[in-house]
Parts: structure tokens; C-alpha cells; sequence
């Protein structure tokens, strides 16, 4: 029985449809492209069983997809950067912590324009190939025979570094054949990918599954620079299946979905977090059918939980709510009401530290469960997000179990006598609420929230990185 990833998890009748260049490939045309691709890799950049490769490609085409399964067959790790940086990566000597993890990288692919970013990566990486000089078209090639083993690493990411520094996370050929070929059975019809390795989960949550599934019709490919207009240049097309990682999208999204008033009644939205209850119109009005919130992590990929809004519950329907899918994983509360996912294949257990209140069939999420220690003081997360959500203004509280600190990132543009103020309250709700002071915030600082944003929510590392070195 297959259990790894390669050209023979793609059903006979798949087909990509590139509508900004006018041009569809079949299945066939489309494992030419990966023997070429597969050729490149060997060839020109000496790629080798196991090594990292790290692919910069923003435009989302055929050759894309095809680049990604020469290197599942080649048995590459694909890096996943899902990060951004405060300074945009123009401080080529500045190495934050995740990409500490994941370097050496030993082949950078590119097409993106941000020098910053290409210059950095380059300087992490041991060979770099500008996929702007690759014409595929005009590639020699001979056919390349290697295929995977199960446990051969797939995929390379970090954690999220939410408490604690993060820590590599890797997920083999079996896992993520098993986890896509469960998810696999949600799509159908006609599948726009636009921001695919975005996030360590949306290569099993969306990207896979939706290749493997033969009811699907069509992919459609969208390249990043389109995006901002995807309402308008779809909008005679029947699209089933968008996943919007991160919220800011999905409101800009829904925005011009209203500007043209056009409708996608059979699509099925899905997001990388909790839905606003803002976005309850848009399913009522009938401009989407469905909104989905995918609960994972990049520990556990997903989803272990999943949040449906549609026309049934538009009513009743609370960002919180979330229900079990089936028994691919093994999912229990412990005795703190914190969520514990049972793994397959791998057979380990990982709690989530995220705490749910059981409802019948519904798990509610209510925030997060850590026991970490500043100045010999056990805190509980939980208190400091609730002194974040009762604050005034728009606030992140970050613990620093390294350095023994509490941070505070102000990032509402307040007067500096209600900053000043605002400090003076949390200290006193610290103090208040752990019996000492000993625990207080030792750094803050007005800070721009974008900057420090990974994927779909703040960046702790980020924050501990920047207020370790002011």
C-alpha cells in the first residue's frame, strides 16, 4: 500500500487551469514538468537525498506544483517559512531564532523580489538558483527514477514559539500522505490555489488533500500579484474550494466580493483562524456557502478540530466552537481541560496546552493553559491574557522564560500619559495577581503589530528577539 507522496497520488483526469496565462494541463503534460524539474535538481544543483531546499517561488503556476513533487520524489525536505521580520530582513546579520533552526539550507530556489529577503536567505543557505533564469521549456532531461521511503522527511517547519523558543518540527512522507488522504474526501469541484506553503499546515490541510481528491475538476491557478483583484478575475468561474490563511486577506477578500456584488454561493472558505463573527453576513447573504476555521498546529498539521459557519448555525454559530471530525486522531481532555492530540503513525501524544470546555459534541475553546515560571514565580497564560483583553487599548503581554522578563508591546498609537498609565496598571494587576512583585514588566515599547506577525498570529519569538536586543 502507497504511504508516500509522489506523481501516483494524483488521479487520471486531474487538470491545472493557469486562467491569467489563457493555458490548462493535463495529467500528462504535468509529470513531463516534474521529470524536468527532477532533472534540474540533480543536474544543476547537485540535490541530494535529505537535504534541505527552501523554495522562494511566489508565482503560483504549474511549474510550481511540479517543482514540489520532484522534490517529494527526490526525498528533499521542503522548508517552510511562514515568518516575517520587523526589519523586512535587511540585517543580513541579524539571524533570528527560527531561521536559526532551520539553517544550514542547503538549496534556495527564488523568484521573489525582495532583495532583503533573497540577499538574507542567500547568506542561510549553502546554493541559490533564480528561477527567473530556468526556462523548463527548453530543459534537457532524462527520466529520474528515485522514488521516497515512508519515513523520509518531507516537510521542515518550527513550532509556533508562542511560550517558549521554538523547536523544529518535521513530518515524514507517511504521516502526510495518511493525513492529506483523510482530508482529501472535503473538496470537489473547482480548487483556487494561491498562497499554498504559507503556513507549515496548509500543504496537508488544503494543498494535497485537494490534489488527491478525483472530484475535483480543476485547480485553479492564481500567482500572488493577482490576488489583490481574485473576486473580480473569478467571478464568471464556479469556485468550490479558497483557503484564506490569514484574516486580514479574508476581510480584504469579502470587501470586494461586496464592492462588485458578486456571489460564489457554492465555495467553501478556509481559514488558518477563528472566524469573526463580522464574517457571519457573508454566509447568510448567500456570498459564500460555507466558512471554515482549520484548529492545528504545525506540530500536529490538522485539522484536529474544525469550526463551521454556515447557513444552518449563521444564527447560533460562535468563533469558539469547534467539533471533532472522525478518529484519525486521538483527541481527549486532560484533567486542566487541556486539549491532548493522539498522533498516528508517529504514536505520540501532544498536548496543545489550548483549553476547551466540553459541550455535548462541541469543544469550546477558552484560551490557553501554561504553567511558566519568571523570577522563580509560577504564572498561568491565562492571567495575562485576561489583563490583555480587560486593558483599554490593544496590548500583547510576552514572557521571556530565558531571560527571566515580562515584555509589553503597546500597539496602539496612545498619549504618552495613557501609556505611562498603562504600564502603571499592568504592573499593579501583575503584582496583584501573583502576590509579588517580582513580577512586573521589565521592557515595553510602542511597537507596529504588522511587523511582528507570523502567519496567522503574533509572532512571540519575534517580540522576545526584539526587546532581548534594545
Amino acid at each position: 500500500m502507497q504511504q508516500t507522496l509522489t506523481r501516483d497520488i494524483l488521479p487520471s483526469e486531474i487538470v491545472f487551469n493557469q486562467i491569467y496565462f489563457k493555458e490548462k494541463y493535463s495529467k500528462n503534460e504535468f509529470l513531463e514538468r516534474i521529470d524536468k524539474w527532477k532533472y534540474f535538481l540533480k543536474e544543476t544543483c547537485k540535490a541530494e537525498k535529505g537535504q534541505k531546499i527552501l523554495l522562494a517561488k511566489l508565482v503560483i503556476d504549474v511549474d510550481y506544483f511540479a517543482l514540489c513533487f520532484a522534490c517529494f520524489e527526490l526525498s528533499l525536505k521542503i522548508v517552510i517559512v511562514d515568518y516575517n521580520r520587523p526589519d523586512n530582513f535587511n540585517n543580513k546579520e541579524f539571524i533570528d531564532p527560527k531561521t536559526k533552526l532551520l539553517s544550514p539550507i542547503d538549496i534556495l530556489l527564488y523568484d521573489i523580489k525582495n532583495m532583503y529577503k533573497v540577499k538574507f536567505f542567500k547568506q542561510c543557505s549553502k546554493k541559490q538558483f533564480d528561477l527567473n533564469n530556468v526556462d523548463i521549456d527548453k530543459l534537457y532531461y532524462e527520466v529520474i527514477d528515485n522514488m521516497p521511503e515512508p519515513t523520509d522527511i518531507l516537510m521542515v517547519c518550527t513550532s509556533s514559539g508562542t511560550t517558549n523558543t521554538p523547536k523544529v518540527i518535521e513530518h515524514t512522507h507517511q504521516f502526510l500522505f495518511e493525513i492529506s488522504k483523510r482530508n482529501s474526501v472535503a473538496f470537489s469541484g473547482n480548487v483556487v490555489h494561491n498562497k499554498n506553503l504559507m503556513h507549515g499546515s496548509s500543504m496537508a490541510v488544503y494543498l494535497l488533500p485537494s490534489l488527491m481528491s478525483v472530484d475535483v475538476k480543476e485547480h485553479i491557478l492564481v500567482p500572488e500579484v493577482a490576488y489583490k483583484k481574485l473576486w473580480e478575475d473569478l467571478k464568471d468561474l464556479n469556485v468550490n474550494h479558497l483557503m484564506i490563511p490569514y484574516i486580514h486577506l479574508a476581510v480584504e477578500f469579502f470587501k470586494g466580493l461586496l464592492d462588485i456584488q458578486s456571489k460564489w454561493s457554492e465555495c467553501t472558505i478556509s481559514l488558518l483562524s477563528y472566524i469573526p463573527n463580522e464574517f457571519k453576513k457573508y454566509v447568510e447573504y448567500g456570498y459564500v456557502n460555507k466558512i471554515e476555521s482549520i484548529f492545528g498546529s504545525n506540530e500536529t498539521s490538522g485539522p484536529t478540530l474544525l469550526s463551521v459557519l454556515n447557513k444552518d448555525n449563521v444564527n447560533t454559530f460562535t468563533s469558539k466552537q469547534f467539533k471533532k471530525l472522525d478518529d484519525f486522531y486521538d483527541i481527549t481532555l486532560d484533567e486542566n481541560n487541556t486539549l491532548n492530540v493522539g498522533m498516528p503513525i508517529y504514536n505520540k501524544c501532544i498536548n496543545t496546552n489550548d483549553v476547551f470546555k466540553k459541550d455535548n459534541e462541541l469543544f469550546l475553546h477558552a484560551g490557553r493553559y501554561d504553567l511558566i515560571r519568571i523570577n522563580d514565580v509560577e504564572i498561568n497564560l491565562q492571567v495575562l491574557e485576561q489583563i490583555e483583553k480587560d486593558c483599554d487599548y490593544d496590548i500583547s503581554i510576552v514572557t521571556d522564560t530565558i531571560e527571566n522578563r515580562i515584555y509589553l508591546g503597546v500597539w496602539d498609537n496612545i498619549s504618552i500619559d495613557n501609556y505611562n498609565t498603562t504600564i502603571n496598571s499592568i504592573n499593579n494587576k501583575l503584582a496583584n495577581s501573583f502576590n509579588t512583585t517580582d513580577v512586573f514588566v521589565s521592557k515595553h515599547a510602542f511597537l507596529n503589530k504588522d511587523e511582528f506577525f507570523s502567519g496567522v498570529k503574533l509572532d512571540k519569538e519575534l517580540c522576545r528577539e526584539h526587546f532581548r536586543n534594545v
